[in-house]
């Protein structure tokens, strides 16, 4: 399932003389993290334009958006202790995008389709993340959405997998811990004892943050200093199906399974 949408939105010094406060975004670098092989979100954002034209739109009746405003974008850093806005100042934020619910290429294909034609998601993202390709009438364009689909469980693992990808019995359940071992949700491949670590039997892809964003047209703000932010794609090795995406530092060694505690577990 797709995460739910993120919000662009500005506010503008219209009325008044100026504002002043702290800022900060809690999901620039590090964005939310999906479920049961869902992949993160998009990362938030915000940014001051100065000296805008937006009195002037106001003033003409036309409505002030993005594409029509004017003046000069100032980056700044994700946690501010003080900005200040001017008359005529617009303050532009964006906010992080929901994060994945299960294998994105379990998703299906039509409700891919209809977000690109509503304009939630792009054709590029599409492609890259759901593997679901259009014809040029903005139809599903079976065909290439099945060899795309296939091309990229072969990206993951490395070469063809050997399992069928299945979707599995509870969406955004991608593993099982059950008779004392870990196992692949959606073809039962065994990856490790159960007091083990599922990630040592997956096949794991490690990639910068903004690289593989960009690889998926997403967006989030690139760390300038060590640690740097990674994504941790974890694969089964037998179907390619998607178990985890761990955002990580890179000074960070693997993350350990979650174990029970406690009498009276099964598993």
């Amino acid at each position: 399932m797709r995460g739910g949408q993120s919000m662009e939105q500005a506010y503008a010094i219209y009325y008044g003389d100026g504002m002043a406060g702290p800022c900060f975004n809690a999901c620039a670098k590090v964005p939310p993290h999906g479920v049961g092989g869902g992949y993160p979100g998009s990362g938030g954002s915000f940014h001051p334009v100065r000296e805008s034209n937006v009195a002037n739109l106001i003033d003409e009746n036309v409505l002030p958006t993005i594409d029509r405003l004017d003046g000069t974008a100032e980056k700044v850093r994700s946690k501010l202790t003080h900005i200040k806005l001017a008359p005529g100042d617009v303050f532009v934020a964006v906010s992080g995008g929901g994060a994945g619910l299960g294998d994105p290429l379990l998703r299906d294909s039509q409700k891919v389709v209809n977000d690109i034609v509503s304009g939630y998601i792009t054709p590029g993202h599409a492609r890259a993340i759901y593997g679901v390709s259009l014809n040029g009438d903005n139809t599903l364009d079976e065909a290439a959405t099945a060899k795309q689909r296939e091309e990229i469980r072969h990206q993951r693992i490395g070469g063809s997998p050997k399992a069928e990808l299945k979707a599995p019995p509870i969406i955004g359940v991608s593993l099982t811990r059950e008779d004392g071992r870990w196992s692949c949700a959606s073809c039962d491949e065994r990856l490790a004892e159960g007091d083990g670590n599922w990630r040592d039997g997956a096949v794991t892809r490690e990639t910068e943050i903004t690289e593989r964003y960009e690889e998926l047209e997403m967006k989030v703000r690139e760390r300038l200093q060590a640690p740097y932010v990674v994504t941790r794609e974890h694969f089964c090795p037998s179907c390619a199906a998607s178990l985890a995406v761990d955002i990580a530092t890179d000074d960070l060694e693997q993350l350990p399974s979650a174990q029970p505690l406690g009498a009276g577990v099964a598993a």
